[in-house]
């Protein structure tokens, strides 16, 4: 949860856009490593983490 808030911090300094709070569960139609950022239920962006960093 600490990466979360500190993501959120930084999109603030850099854009001085506020991103409001955020709901974060499990999506297992989702491959390994990939996750989702929805918006009103809306698929807003598709990522997958990149390891090791």
């Amino acid at each position: 949860m600490k990466r979360i808030y500190s993501l959120r911090y930084q999109i603030v300094l850099k854009s001085s856009f506020i991103v409001s709070l955020m709901h974060i569960c499990d999506n297992l139609n989702l491959r390994s490593g990939e996750y989702a950022i929805l918006i009103k239920s809306n698929e807003g962006a598709l990522a997958k983490v990149m390891e090791g960093y």
